[in-house]
């Protein structure tokens, strides 16, 4: 075999190591959270340790409300957070795989560099589920990964939007393996008529 194909084979062989993660990849290394508790009237949740609970406004009424879940420390860099939000949906959707659709409709048309690396159901929740599992380019050649999971519940014209944010670097797989754990201790509190 001539030398140059050996350096090829090398070469592809070193690349394939260093693989890309998946939402499988996450949801396989549980971690370490506080007990759940009840962050909201609606949202019982275990959050990963010194994480705290920080309302968001948003200039809409589609948007019943927003919860931004972040260690004090990260709260300059923003890169490592939950965000949960109950949204009423913006195309007029009333089925789960439809406002599904029109989410990851919106990612692929945005205005941002984002390359989408899968999606679909997911059983990961307790609730049926949809995932989009995202790589957003940030400043200059930082990445971050976003993992969103869109549910709702039984009888509810709403749909919630679970959203958990890491940077991408060597800790990546233990990061955002702390916040799906931490999303799949969610329980959505029935509303009392």
């Amino acid at each position: 075999m001539p030398r140059y194909l050996k350096l090829l084979v090398l070469f592809l062989l070193g690349s394939c190591t260093n693989q890309l993660l998946y939402l499988d990849d996450f949801k396989s290394s549980p971690s370490e959270s506080n007990k759940s508790q009840k962050i909201h009237d609606q949202i019982r949740i275990a959050l990963p340790e010194s994480y705290q609970v920080y309302p968001e406004k948003f200039d809409s009424e589609n948007i019943e409300f927003s919860l931004m879940l972040q260690a004090p420390s990260s709260l300059k860099d923003s890169l490592e957070y939950i965000q949960i939000q109950r949204i009423k949906s913006f195309n007029g959707s009333i089925s789960l795989g439809s406002e599904y659709n029109h989410a990851l409709q919106s990612l692929q048309s945005g205005y941002f560099p984002i390359e989408i690396l899968e999606s679909g159901s997911t059983d990961i929740l307790n609730y049926e589920a949809y995932f989009i599992h995202s790589q957003v380019l940030k400043k200059g050649s930082e990445r971050s990964r976003v993992i969103t999971f869109i549910l709702n519940t039984e009888n509810d014209s709403s749909f919630y939007y679970l959203s958990a944010v890491a940077r991408e670097n060597d800790s990546l797989e233990a990061r955002m393996s702390a916040l799906i754990h931490s999303l799949k201790s969610l329980e959505i509190i029935p509303l009392k008529n």
